[in-house]
């Protein structure tokens, strides 16, 4: 009896260290050793429904081929295998989201919208296994989810894309409204029930405009991920991707993202003109994308709006300490895309 008993404890906390630190994801695709159990489950949830998505049936394309500079000089339409959403949080990222997830069965494709928790201490590598894990999704499938840009040839090598190169598409929003927007979401936002039970909100800290002035006056930049300028230049490292000049702002990061956008997108447009982003996409991206703007403006929400604790009074001086400090190189960014997408949109002829 006492073996017995001895045998079941030993099962039970091997049960309970399987559940708790897991080394794989559930498919046994990924690493998962640097996972927190909160991922480790919401990927279980994702991936089950992305073999879902692999297990349909969707008619496959007779002449697959991408050629990013044709699409954004010349508006050529183009029919990629693989199809990636730079899902950069707090830019119209949720609404494109849910439009994606809306077309599919309409378009015929599939969709992935597993997260990429890429290994801080092994960025490389874990990026190396997501980058496999992408390209071995079958063809017509679209994916939208949060993380970085990968350059596929740079972390396998250009033997390994012997199929049509994955396709990137993605938006940019003005860099002070995206990282005010990001720091209240994350206080004050209206998230799902189950990210409020995981993370929970701090409604007790201080207004965005505040926070600022006084790291402005203090000159402290280290932050916890909840800090008015933790989330500062997402955009820059989204596009730059998976390097060491990706993890702070400047001009190297600025040359990489900008190189990233020009290279292996079909089109990166600006919020502020979402509708515009939207119609470029119908016209380089119709086998995917054909109604998509139609389905916007019909839509009776269109995003998943922040309230912002109250109205601030901004202070002169940290949106200066904002424009020409923090966010530099992504005020950059964003200039250089606005300019890239007015040509796209008269390539396209559109007002």
């Amino acid at each position: 009896f006492k073996r017995r008993c001895a045998a079941c404890v030993a099962l039970a906390a091997l049960g309970v260290a399987v559940i708790v630190m897991p080394r794989r994801t559930v498919d046994l695709k990924l690493d998962a050793a640097h996972l927190t159990a909160r991922q480790w489950l919401g990927d279980a949830y994702w991936a089950a429904r992305a073999a879902a998505a692999e297990a349909a049936s969707v008619p496959r394309h007779k002449h697959y081929h991408f050629n990013g500079t044709a699409a954004r000089h010349a508006c050529e339409p183009q029919a990629p295998e693989l199809v990636l959403h730079l899902k950069v949080p707090k830019a119209a990222s949720t609404t494109v989201f849910d439009l994606i997830g809306t077309l599919a069965p309409k378009n015929k494709y599939r969709v992935n919208n597993r997260p990429q928790y890429l290994d801080a201490k092994h960025e490389t590598r874990s990026a190396r296994a997501y980058a496999r894990y992408f390209l071995a999704l079958k063809p017509r499938t679209v994916r939208s989810a949060h993380g970085v840009y990968l350059d596929f040839a740079r972390l396998l090598g250009p033997g390994a894309l012997r199929r049509t190169p994955p396709c990137y598409f993605g938006l940019v929003r003005e860099p002070t409204k995206r990282l005010r927007s990001h720091y209240d979401y994350l206080h004050w936002g209206p998230r799902s029930p189950w990210a409020r039970f995981w993370k929970g909100q701090d409604a007790g800290a201080p207004p965005f405009w505040d926070c600022v002035e006084r790291r402005r006056q203090s000159g402290k930049r280290e932050e916890s991920r909840g800090g008015c300028l933790y989330w500062a230049n997402a955009q820059l490292q989204y596009f730059c991707g998976v390097h060491r000049s990706c993890r702070e702002g400047s001009e190297a990061s600025l040359r990489r993202a900008l190189a990233h956008a020009r290279s292996a997108f079909a089109a990166v447009g600006v919020v502020e003109d979402l509708k515009g982003f939207l119609e470029v996409l119908e016209r380089v991206l119709p086998g995917y994308f054909a109604g998509i703007a139609g389905t916007y403006a019909r839509a009776t929400i269109h995003a998943r709006t922040t309230h912002h604790v109250e109205t601030e009074v901004v202070p002169p001086d940290a949106l200066d300490f904002l424009r020409t400090d923090v966010l530099k190189w992504e005020y950059a960014l964003y200039a250089a895309v606005e300019r890239d997408f007015r040509r796209q949109k008269r390539a396209c002829k559109l007002p």
